[in-house]
């Protein structure tokens, strides 16, 4: 369910940079008792003309040699892997970007107070988030998979601790992940984890007036795998009621009613479809056809019968002109 970085989630990161720049007055001035050392400060003017170049190969240098002259632990640390790992979204090389970010956010929590205030480290864990949540989707290796995603859901889960008040968005992500590693063995799924991941979906439909579709998408796929059919079916009702101009979710609908045995259901299902000009090939008319005798509703299965065959009918005629095709008839040949 991932999808790759976009160029908003690159301006988070920006912004990231630029608050955490902004930060140093603030440290100055006495809220926060960390500043650079003198020799950060010269070679950030460096990297910044270097960088506003676009030269960042040159800036990466100036990166990693101040990296190489400063305490591991110091704020200019924390500040410089936050900048490395900048350069390596702004040249798409966003795996290469998970190290030093981690590294970066990682020493900030070792300290109290954090280098980073609570808004530059929220910004930061979702940004880690959406890296470990992409890399999961680009793997192939199994134990990597499971490795970013245990990596992913700390990292939002951390964010939620430091979000006074989450938003529609994060939640669906939340969920996409949570469902994600509960799907990881489609065998075997993670029966908690779907539970979870309804709970953060109900929180994100409650943030917003008009839920997208995805959320409705998403704890269909919790519901059906906890073989909840019957919830299933009636959040598909609203989602066709929202949506009546999607054959699919017509089609959703009629199948959950047939799994539950509610052939009745499924009928008038159907026919609604049908009404808004879906579910009407003759695929669709046979299939309903076998639910009507499976409903005893013969009466309607004959004149569905009538309706469907009449074209067939209406061609023969048309090949044997008003003849009777019995055997007896003294028609010739044409």
């Amino acid at each position: 369910m991932s999808t790759p970085l976009s160029s908003l989630i690159r301006r988070l990161l920006v912004v990231v940079a630029l608050s955490a720049a902004a930060s140093l007055f603030a440290a100055e001035q006495g809220e926060r008792n960390y500043s650079f050392a003198d020799d950060t400060i010269e070679g950030l003017q460096k990297y910044k003309t270097a960088s506003e170049a676009k030269d960042y190969k040159g800036a990466m240098a100036v990166i990693d040699g101040l990296l190489a002259k400063v305490p591991p632990d110091s704020y200019d640390a924390a500040f410089l892997l936050v900048q490395k790992a900048q350069l390596y979204v702004q040249t798409a090389e966003y795996s290469k970007a998970i190290e030093p970010m981690e590294r970066g956010v990682r020493l900030s929590d070792s300290k109290t107070p954090t280098y980073f205030d609570e808004r530059q480290s929220r910004e930061l864990y979702f940004f880690l988030f959406q890296l470990f949540f992409q890399e999961a989707g680009n793997s192939k290796n199994p134990t990597l998979i499971a490795g970013y995603y245990d990596k992913a859901q700390k990292a939002i889960e951390r964010w939620l601790v430091l979000t006074p008040q989450s938003n529609a968005d994060a939640q669906m992500y939340y969920a996409q992940l949570l469902i994600s590693r509960a799907m990881l063995d489609p065998n075997k799924p993670d029966k908690a984890l779907l539970e979870k991941a309804i709970v953060e979906i109900d929180k994100g439909m409650k943030l917003t007036t008009h839920p997208k579709d995805t959320f409705y998408l998403l704890k269909l796929v919790c519901l059906q795998q906890l073989d909840r059919n019957a919830e299933s079916a009636e959040l598909m009702e609203v989602v066709v009621k929202q949506k009546p101009d999607s054959p699919t979710y017509w089609q959703q609908l009629a199948a959950l009613y047939l799994s539950l045995g509610q052939d009745v259901r499924a009928i008038i299902t159907i026919e609604r479809a049908q009404a808004h000009g879906f579910m009407n090939t003759p695929k669709d008319n046979y299939n309903l056809l076998g639910i009507y005798f499976n409903a005893g509703q013969y009466e309607q299965a004959s004149e569905l019968w009538r309706r469907i065959s009449r074209p067939v009918r209406s061609r023969t005629t048309r090949r044997t002109g008003n003849c009777s095709p019995s055997p007896t008839s003294n028609c010739s040949a044409r």
